[in-house]
C-alpha cells in the first residue's frame, strides 16, 4: 500500500489548537469517548482489509548498471555506444553527447475487503554519454527515477553529470539539459546569434532569484532552477523541500529597448530597460534587483548555462540551422 501523506502516529495542531491523540483522533468536546473508540475501530479495520501483491516488475533500473558496464571511457566509439545502448532519446553532434532513457511500469494489484485497484509506479532509467571531436567516451553517467503519478509521489529530481554536461529530470516531468561555463563561451564566441540578442538571465549561488519575469508586459518561460541532487537519490514518496540555485536561462530577443520586470506573487518587485544590439550578448542578474552587464560577471562565471528544457533553447547543431 503506498504510504498516505499524513502519518497518524504524529500528533497535530488543527484549527483553534485542537491537538489530536497519539491514534490520530483530534480530542473534539462533541465527540463522545464511545464514538471515537468506533472510529478508530474503523480505521483500523480499514487499514488491516487492505493488501497489496506485485503483479509485474521492470527490470530496467536494474539492468542498467549491466548494460553500461561495456563502456570504456577512451576507448568505447559512439557506434559501439548506441549497439550497447541503442537509438538515443537526446543527441548532438556539437555539444557531443547522447541521452538513453529507459521506461517500464511496476504494477501492484491491491484489495480494500473485496474491491480491488491496481497501483501503477512509472520508473526511468537514464544514461548519459558525452564525446571528444573523434567520437570516443570522455565521460558517462547513469541513474533511475520512480513516480506514482496517480498518487502525486515522485523520487527527488535525479541528476547525472557526464563531462561538460548535466542532465535533471523527473518522470512524466521536464528533463533539462545544462552546459558548462567553458562549453557555454565557447559556443557564445562562435555561434552567438546574429540577428537577435542573446540574454542570459540567473543570480550566484547564494542568491534568491525569482523565477517570474516578463518582457514588455507578456510572461516569459521562467528562470531555472538547479536543485541539488544525487544521482542516487534515496526514495522518498513525500520528498523534503531541497535547495535551489538559479542557473543561467538563456533567451533570444529582438534587438531595440525592453522592459523588464521581476514578479513575485504576481507582483512587480523590479524593473529595468533592456536595450541590446543584434548579435549582441548581455548578462543579466536577478536577485530582488535587476543589474546588467556586457560581460560575464564574476558571479556567472563558473555557472553551468540550461541549453535544452523539453526543447533546444540554443541550437542542437549551432552552424548547421
Amino acid at each position: 500500500m503506498p504510504r498516505l501523506r499524513g502519518d497518524a502516529s504524529l500528533p497535530w495542531t488543527g484549527e483553534g489548537g485542537v491537538t489530536s491523540t497519539p491514534t490520530g483522533m483530534a480530542r473534539v468536546p462533541w465527540l463522545g469517548p464511545r464514538l471515537r473508540e468506533s472510529l478508530v475501530g474503523l480505521a483500523v479495520l480499514v487499514l488491516g482489509a487492505c493488501s497489496a501483491a506485485p503483479v509485474k516488475r521492470t527490470d530496467v533500473d536494474r539492468e542498467l548498471p549491466d548494460r553500461v558496464a561495456p563502456i570504456v571511457v577512451g576507448e568505447t566509439t559512439r557506434a559501439q555506444v548506441r549497439a550497447l545502448l541503442g537509438e538515443p532519446q537526446l543527441t548532438s553532434e556539437y555539444w557531443r553527447f547522447d541521452l538513453f532513457r529507459f521506461s517500464g511500469k511496476n504494477i501492484d494489484i491491491g484489495l480494500l475487503y473485496i474491491v480491488p485497484f491496481s497501483v501503477t509506479q512509472d520508473v526511468d532509467a537514464l544514461a548519459l554519454v558525452t564525446y571528444d571531436s573523434d567520437g570516443k567516451v570522455v565521460a558517462f553517467d547513469k541513474g533511475s527515477s520512480h513516480a506514482l503519478p496517480g498518487w502525486g509521489q515522485h523520487d527527488p529530481p535525479l541528476k547525472i553529470e557526464s563531462g561538460e554536461l548535466t542532465v535533471v529530470t523527473q518522470v512524466g516531468r521536464t528533463t533539462s539539459l545544462y552546459a558548462s561555463a567553458p562549453l557555454r563561451d565557447a559556443y557564445l564566441d562562435a555561434y552567438a546569434s546574429h540577428d537577435r540578442c542573446t540574454v542570459l538571465m540567473g543570480c550566484d549561488r547564494e542568491g534568491q532569484c525569482l523565477r517570474a519575469w516578463t518582457l514588455d508586459g507578456v510572461s516569459q518561460q521562467p528562470l531555472t532552477w538547479m536543485p541539488p541532487a544525487v544521482a542516487t537519490a534515496p526514495r522518498s514518496s513525500v520528498p523534503p523541500p531541497y535547495p535551489v540555485a538559479a542557473w543561467l536561462t538563456p533567451y533570444l530577443i529582438a534587438p531595440g529597448a525592453h522592459e523588464l520586470q521581476l514578479l513575485e506573487n504576481r507582483k512587480s518587485v523590479a524593473s529595468a530597460v533592456l536595450n541590446c544590439a543584434a548579435g549582441e550578448t548581455l548578462y543579466v542578474r536577478v536577485d530582488r534587483t535587476i543589474e546588467m552587464f556586457r560581460e560575464s560577471p564574476d558571479a556567472f562565471s563558473t555557472l553551468p548555462t540550461l541549453i535544452y528544457r523539453n526543447g533546444w533553447l540554443v541550437p542542437q547543431e549551432p552552424g548547421h540551422e
